[in-house]
């Protein structure tokens, strides 16, 4: 029987909360004193991690991952056929959060990976950019679908990039600019290799500011661009109607949250710009039941047609 590529692309982008170890380096066997309402990591990472398994995403970017719940969330979802990559972004090995990517092992082999920091010194881990208040950074893989029979030229058959990361919630200037960064990190993957770009991840802004419009084109006040450069589409905005009956992306710890805040995104950057379409967009509840809340974010989950 001949095997085809599988043309549907199920990604997933999911801010998990971070929770730092004790003093002595132990995991917290006491309720986080915050006034949020936030439950134990203990209690949250089985709920996040069959919240993975249930959407059961081909991709997901997790942000706010400390080691010891990376280490825990691979413990949970390798054995679901995951694969996965990541580093800190305080020294680019364990220190700080980490932006990691899984994929499923039956859908995707890695051909690369690659690690930036949004900064003037994107090479140099740990490196702080503009008006940030912590390092912030990229994961970068480049990820080849497995098939057996597929024609080469078929396009849903050929590599593509996935970046995933979390801008600083502080620095608006920082936003802009590693909005710019990606930006020109993306045109430059696409003009060199044609291959489409997926950017995942919490941007810590809404739709209105400067780095979104950056990231989109819609940008007023930058200088002119090439006539070859492409620009990211939001998956959000390619829906007519989204799925769910929810919009915002972050809510806190709160049951009822008042405030309506996207912040949490999945973009595509292909050329054509046709060549990838989202056929479905939703954000995913952070309760079920009387369950504790997961997270203070919802999972953001799209499909998309690799045409």
């Amino acid at each position: 029987m001949v095997q085809v590529v599988e043309k549907l692309l199920k990604v997933a982008t999911f801010n998990i909360r971070y929770s730092p170890l004790n003093v002595n380096n132990t995991v917290s066997t006491q309720v986080p004193n915050n006034g949020t309402g936030e439950d134990l990591w203990s209690n949250r990472l089985p709920l996040i991690a069959d919240q993975i398994k249930w959407e059961s995403p081909d991709i997901v970017a997790l942000q706010e991952v400390l080691g010891h719940q990376y280490v825990g969330l691979k413990d949970q979802l390798i054995p679901a056929q995951y694969a996965s990559v990541g580093v800190g972004r305080n020294d680019g090995v364990t220190r700080g959060e980490y932006v990691p990517l899984f994929w499923k092992t039956d859908r995707f082999k890695a051909l690369s990976v690659q690690y930036f920091w949004l900064s003037d010194k994107p090479d140099v881990p740990g490196s702080v950019g503009w008006d940030a208040a912590e390092p912030r950074m990229v994961t970068l893989v480049t990820l080849k679908p497995l098939s057996t029979g597929a024609s080469p030229d078929d396009q849903s058959n050929q590599p593509f990039y996935v970046m995933n990361t979390h801008f600083d919630n502080a620095g608006q200037k920082a936003r802009t600019e590693s909005a710019k960064l990606i930006l020109k990190k993306a045109n430059e993957l696409t003009s060199e290799k044609g291959k489409p770009v997926l950017l995942i991840g919490d941007l810590n802004l809404v739709r209105e500011q400067s780095a979104y419009q950056v990231l989109t084109g819609k940008a007023t006040d930058q200088p002119a661009h090439r006539a070859s450069d492409r620009f990211f589409q939001d998956c959000g905005e390619q829906v007519g109607r989204p799925f769910g009956a929810h919009n915002a992306t972050f809510t806190g710890f709160q049951h009822d949250p008042e405030d309506l805040m996207k912040i949490d995104y999945i973009m595509t950057m292909s050329s054509p710009p046709n060549l990838w379409q989202t056929l479905k967009y939703g954000v995913i509840p952070n309760q079920f039941q009387n369950e504790s809340i997961v997270s203070d974010h919802r999972m953001v989950s799209a499909v998309i047609q690799m045409v």
